[in-house]
């Protein structure tokens, strides 16, 4: 999991950039069907790690973590795609390479199709973006 900084940077660009479904963020019912069968986007933080980028100043050392935001769309199976590809590349690009205050993010993978789900009722579309944070201490 993400520091309590990259998920409220992360969390507050998406709730700004993304209206066209609900938002579900980590330990929120992520990575399970929505209930009414409607689409949904889940924000996630798979992976991260973190390491000393600085030395010789107790104290006040550098540490940076680095991960990845992991963002999976769920569509009702034959729902298609069409302008969702263009919603899920609008996201990408609200993230790639931008600041968002202490955070900086990387670059964003094209989307992944995969699904459908076990229930057999979603199609799932995921990509990630990398991110850097530096924390002193």
């Amino acid at each position: 999991m993400a520091s309590a900084p990259v998920m409220a940077a992360v969390g507050d660009r998406l709730t700004a950039s993304w209206s066209h479904t609900p938002i579900r963020r980590p330990n929120d019912g992520t990575g399970t069907p929505p209930a009414d069968g409607s689409a949904i986007l889940d924000l996630e933080f798979p992976v991260g790690d973190e390491e000393q980028a600085s030395i010789g100043s107790p104290g006040a050392d550098i540490w940076r973590e680095s991960g990845a935001a992991r963002f999976i769309l769920w569509l009702p199976v034959g729902a298609g795609v069409d302008g969702w590809d263009i919603r899920l590349d609008d996201l990408r690009r609200a993230f790639r390479g931008k600041q968002l205050g202490e955070v900086r993010m990387r670059a964003a993978t094209p989307p992944i199709p995969f699904g459908p789900d076990d229930s057999g009722a979603f199609s799932l579309f995921s990509f990630s973006i990398a991110y850097e944070f530096d924390l002193v201490g």
